[in-house]
């Protein structure tokens, strides 16, 4: 068997719908065989923060200290408080959470100038596989996401 995920959207500033993920996420870490890693990828954090969630998931970062680490305020504008159930969740099962987001200096750089106004290396950093990435965006599955 392939490598597996399970995509779940939400509204963002909506509570329960993070309450909901977080009991999916229970519901698979109950229900998946030991050793199958499991992992949480989450866009409202940019991936310089990785090292962040990393760090909350380990129980050396408080939530105030992850919201602060993060940059929340600065970089989302939903609510910590509603993605909270979502991170304990993470927490309490070790489940690791991945920061999903471009960093929003980067984002203000394609804002300004395209994709080539930002450094060849960084886009490596973000699409470390340029061929699946343009495999992806051929699938009926990513057409389907943009029409949306």
């Amino acid at each position: 068997r392939r490598n597996r995920a399970v995509f779940l959207g939400e509204h963002h500033p909506d509570g329960r719908d993070h309450q909901l993920q977080a009991s999916i996420l229970r519901r698979l870490y109950a229900e998946t065989k030991k050793g199958t890693p499991l992992a949480v990828g989450i866009e409202a954090v940019q991936q310089p923060f990785q090292p962040a969630l990393d760090a909350y998931v380990a129980g050396a970062l408080t939530e105030e200290e992850l919201r602060s680490a993060t940059e929340w305020e600065k970089r989302w504008y939903w609510s910590f408080g509603a993605y909270a159930p979502l991170f304990r969740t993470c927490r309490r099962l070790g489940v690791p959470l991945v920061a999903l987001d471009i960093a929003s200096e980067d984002r203000r750089a394609v804002e300004r100038g395209g994709v080539a106004a930002v450094d060849p290396k960084k886009i490596g950093e973000y699409v470390p596989d340029g061929d699946a990435f343009d495999r992806f965006g051929g699938t009926r599955a990513y057409r389907e996401y943009v029409a949306y």
